[in-house]
């Protein structure tokens, strides 16, 4: 039965769609990604005042932010959290990381969790979030 519902999790991974973004400098704020809408409008945005403590959380060399999972609640406290799989280069090294930012209601969001991967972890795709274990603790997917 695990092993079923851990397919059908992986298959739904597959083919959920595709948030892009890239980070770009707009005065004292950083668009971290965004969701385009029709006309290439924005439907979303996600920004950061870079002069706040907590933009330091996100590397200074990001290439790419792809695949956000917006609005899930991890911890259940309440506030909603951002899954935020980020692809960047140091030392001439390309680094993977995943970083989980916390809507705190007060329309800031605080790195609560992050994870580098070793380097030879490879490309990873998407990720989401599930009970796999059904221990009522949501485990975060990287496929």
């Amino acid at each position: 039965m695990k092993f079923s519902a851990m397919v059908a999790v992986v298959a739904l991974l597959l083919f959920s769609g595709v948030v892009s973004a890239q980070n770009r400098a707009t005065g004292n704020f950083d668009l971290v990604w965004s969701v385009g809408g029709e006309q290439q409008k924005p439907l979303l945005k996600m920004v950061w005042d870079n002069t706040a403590p907590t933009m330091s959380a996100l590397p200074d060399s990001i290439i790419h932010i792809k695949n956000v999972k917006a609005g899930t609640d991890l911890d259940q406290d309440g506030h909603k959290e951002f899954i935020v799989p980020v692809f960047h280069v140091e030392n001439g090294v390309n680094r993977r990381s995943i970083h989980v930012f916390e809507n705190r209601g007060n329309d800031r969001y605080v790195d609560v969790w992050s994870y580098q991967f070793p380097d030879e972890a490879g490309q990873f795709v998407t990720v989401d979030e599930s009970d796999l274990d059904g221990d009522g603790v949501k485990e975060i997917l990287v496929v």
